[in-house]
């Protein structure tokens, strides 16, 4: 039976992103980890040339580290002005522009914000994107949801 590399390593960084997801470490303490996992591996390679269980063990195990570090780079690196950076369980207050109504229902209204700014108590920063808002019962049909259209500036 063939011996499928390809399939060895998608499981190792497979299995190392789904460890990252799970387990988040902090991304200096992965890369320290990782780095000494390759000089590990790089030592045995030239001094001890590894077969069997010690390459078995060794490479996914290096592998598995790649892609927890892959998985934890990805999940931290938000755009600087991103409005998903500042948005948290906090309360916050966004202002933009509405540039498109996605939908309308007798419950809820979503739309499309281009934002312009983000607020949390005293502090204001300026940011773009777009973001998904959805409002429901009273604040989608309450007095002033009609005024809701493309181009109105609002705050939220």
């Amino acid at each position: 039976m063939a011996s499928r590399p390809a399939l060895k390593f998608c499981l190792a960084l497979a299995s190392g992103i789904l460890l990252g997801w799970v387990v988040p470490l902090p991304p200096p303490i992965l890369l320290l980890v990782t780095a000494i996992l390759f000089l590990v591996v790089l030592a045995a390679l030239v001094f001890f040339r590894p077969r069997g269980v010690l390459t078995a063990l060794l490479f996914p195990v290096l592998i598995a580290s790649f892609g927890a570090l892959l998985i934890t780079a990805d999940m931290r690196t938000v755009p600087a002005g991103d409005p998903a950076r500042f948005l948290s369980p906090d309360t916050v207050t966004v202002t933009g522009t509405v540039s498109e109504i996605v939908g309308r229902s007798a419950r809820s209204a979503r739309f499309q914000l281009d934002c312009s700014s983000i607020s949390k108590g005293d502090t204001s920063l300026e940011l773009s994107g777009r973001i998904l808002v959805m409002l429901s019962g009273r604040a989608a049909n309450g007095p002033g949801a009609e005024m809701l259209t493309p181009g109105r500036k609002v705050e939220i």
